[in-house]
């Protein structure tokens, strides 16, 4: 089989594996057919994540395919089912074992690759929407980095929500949101673009801001917040995001919030990860969201889907296409 080895901090291979895997007790194996490109898989190579120099590991947090075979204690009707499955770490390879816990029927109105582009994003999206934000209609709300498929994630969801959205992202990717119907577009790099929203809002300000952006836009982003109103961060796409703090006397006095949320707590809590799933593929199905993929590349394309990450060149998800 073949797959992605990453060694150290930023070499790629592809290398051929001639060890059979087999699943274990509580596992499938799965043939993967599609594995969604994620910043963490690339900003978790940086020196501050990285494993020691000679570590070889395979990167991939989300995959879709087919089972091929189960382990003990597995229900053998599962086999030749089409899945999507979170991992940690794997998923640019041919073949994955993954626990039973972490494995979900391919919803019926995705195919493969939309199906990889599903789960790290939108499981993401739902709990700084959904569980923590929570909007009201005609609150107005700011998505930083609305090209990329977190943001991406984050405006589908919210398009039906009767909010105000605001999205930020470089002007050159203006024209392909289009779709989305957002209120503002504003690009964060334009030296005037706080003006904007005010301009746009009036003396409410905003009440919602989503940002995985760097630290230097805190300051920026809080001062934009009305009263009531509450910054969700994620991601981890600058290593200068764990800078900058927040005053917890200046949060009771302004009555504003901040928090942050992680998908990798969440895989310890599998029952609440199931019940996210089944809604967002209950939302699929009635056509409320549908993943955004930008791109597939073949598995020997692994550096150039990478490399549209790093440089921004996507809006919406960078799929590979693992085996056909």
């Amino acid at each position: 089989m073949r797959k992605v080895i990453k060694k150290g901090t930023n070499k790629l291979k592809i290398t051929t594996d001639k060890n059979e895997l087999k699943p274990g007790k509580n596992e499938v194996l799965i043939q993967v057919k599609a594995a969604g490109v994620n910043p963490e898989d690339i900003f978790a190579s940086l020196p501050r994540f990285a494993p020691a120099k000679h570590t070889e590991t395979v990167p991939g947090l989300e995959i879709s395919g087919d089972i091929t075979a189960v382990g003990q204690d597995v229900d053998q009707n599962l086999v030749d089912q089409a899945v999507i499955a979170l991992v940690p770490g794997g998923g640019y390879c041919e073949q994955a074992v993954v626990s039973t816990d972490y494995i979900f029927p391919m919803p019926r109105k995705l195919d493969y690759a939309d199906a990889a582009a599903l789960l790290v994003n939108y499981i993401t999206a739902y709990q700084l929407v959904v569980q923590n934000a929570r909007p009201a209609p005609e609150e107005t709300v700011l998505i930083h980095d609305v090209d990329s498929a977190y943001g991406c994630a984050i405006a589908d969801l919210l398009k039906k929500s009767g909010c105000k959205l605001i999205g930020s992202a470089p002007v050159k990717k203006h024209y392909a949101l289009e779709d989305f119907d957002l209120d503002l577009l504003i690009d964060y790099n334009a030296p005037d673009w706080t003006k904007q929203i005010k301009d746009f809002t009036g003396t409410q300000g905003v009440d919602i801001i989503f940002d995985p952006l760097n630290s230097k836009f805190n300051r920026l982003n809080y001062n934009l917040l009305s009263s009531g109103g509450r910054i969700g961060f994620y991601g981890y796409h600058n290593q200068s995001l764990f800078s900058g703090k927040f005053s917890r006397k200046k949060l009771l006095q302004d009555n504003k919030a901040v928090f942050g949320v992680d998908l990798t707590w969440l895989a310890r809590d599998t029952g609440q990860l199931k019940k996210i799933t089944n809604t967002l593929f209950s939302m699929i199905e009635k056509n409320s969201i549908s993943p955004l993929v930008y791109k597939t590349f073949s598995l020997f394309q692994v550096k150039l889907a990478w490399n549209t990450i790093i440089k921004k060149q996507n809006t919406g998800k960078a799929v590979l296409e693992i085996s056909v």
